[in-house]
């Protein structure tokens, strides 16, 4: 796959190319432009282009004062750019939506609950989108206290927490004390792998950092738990990757498209994405087929129903059978442990060297399960 095409903004010409020149060293295809409306003129024929805008010693005000305008002729452009949103056709879809659309008018923080890779920093970048924060989306990872605080510090826009379970305990209380006490700033969101109310009786959540998201909980729904938007997500991901890589038209046999349909994704729409674009590179002549989909997609339950076939050798029977059941277990565990291979290890009553080897068995990565600073839609 192609490198995505990144615009470097600046009105100085010699701080604008040697920032693209940076980037042509670390192998990533960089457009130098000058103005917000150039930027938009290439964001038209590339809307997965990645905006940078470098302003050397200039104050941070001069780089939200850039994004403003670049929102504000994207706002009045009819070419077809739209702000980011939930898709889907299930009625899961539909209620995130309508939720995540009743709490934009508001500025209270909202927590987003629900398993690794469904979709939480997504729907919080659409909170952002539809409460017309023209002021950036700032992502902390989990656990980082002072990049909190000073985050915190600033203006408008939107703070998204990962992890928040990940917070040490005076952290959490100190963020509880600041959102109680009504100050202006920027609005926070923060996501957590399970209901912020079990994590707070289980002692991993501060009551008051529950009580201050109190009335914006907000669950974000399992891969299968919507299984009819699957259909949905495997389109916009090939559109996706054939607009960043210039490839001619894709399908999806009948047949794969009821695989990915049937697999049960424990790593949700992250997975599916990965799924999909690997499935891309090995589509031959623009159609995705059965045998280009990856080995897990067709394991899992309907993997080890299959393999007890009489038509099998029993120990090749025994070996697919055991092999789905380990693969779903440990990535029923993993996700359970937001990733944490020592957590999974004390609950599987394993020792952590040992599970280390089944992963590495498997193939199966903790980090995975974690909630990455990955920018790609729909990724956490």
């Amino acid at each position: 796959m192609q490198s995505p095409l990144v615009l470097v903004l600046d009105d100085d010409p010699t701080v604008r190319e040697r920032a693209r020149d940076a980037l042509a060293r670390a192998g990533i295809d960089a457009v130098a432009v000058a103005t917000p409306r150039e930027a938009l003129e290439l964001l038209r024929a590339h809307p997965l282009a990645v905006l940078v805008v470098v302003v050397g010693d200039a104050p941070a005000q001069v780089s939200r004062n850039v994004l403003l305008e670049l929102c504000r002729l994207r706002a009045g452009d009819d070419s077809g750019l739209t702000l980011p949103h939930i898709q889907g056709r299930s009625q899961a879809a539909e209620t995130l939506r309508r939720r995540v659309s009743e709490l934009a008018g508001s500025r209270a923080p909202v927590v987003f609950s629900g398993e690794a890779g469904s979709g939480r920093r997504h729907a919080a970048r659409c909170l952002h989108a539809l409460s017309n924060e023209a002021d950036s989306f700032v992502v902390i990872p989990p656990g980082d206290r002072i990049a909190l605080e000073a985050a915190l510090s600033g203006g408008r826009g939107t703070v998204f927490l990962a992890s928040i379970e990940q917070l040490a305990w005076p952290a959490q209380e100190a963020l509880a004390a600041a959102l109680a006490s009504g100050k202006s700033g920027p609005r926070v969101a923060a996501s957590i792998g399970i209901d912020p109310r079990r994590a707070a009786d289980e002692g991993r959540l501060s009551r008051g950092l529950v009580a201050a998201f109190s009335g914006a909980i907000v669950p974000v729904p399992p891969l299968r738990e919507r299984r009819a938007d699957i259909v949905v997500f495997v389109r916009a991901f090939i559109e996706e990757l054939r607009a960043l890589n210039r490839l001619p038209p894709i399908v999806v046999a009948p047949q794969a498209m009821a695989a990915l349909e049937r697999s049960l994704w424990p790593g949700n729409l992250r997975q599916l994405r990965s799924a999909v674009e690997s499935a891309v590179m090995l589509a031959s002549d623009g159609t995705v087929r059965v045998t280009d989909l990856p080995e897990h997609v067709l394991g899992g339950a309907a993997g080890a129903e299959s393999a007890v076939r009489a038509d099998r050798r029993f120990r090749e029977a025994k070996r697919l059978v055991v092999d789905a059941f380990e693969r779903s277990y440990l990535e029923d565990l993993l996700k359970r442990h937001g990733g944490n291979v020592t957590g999974a290890a004390e609950q599987s009553g394993m020792l952590r060297s040992a599970l280390q080897r089944l992963l590495r068995k498997h193939e199966i990565h903790s980090a995975d399960f974690r909630s990455p600073d990955d920018s790609a839609p729909y990724a956490t």
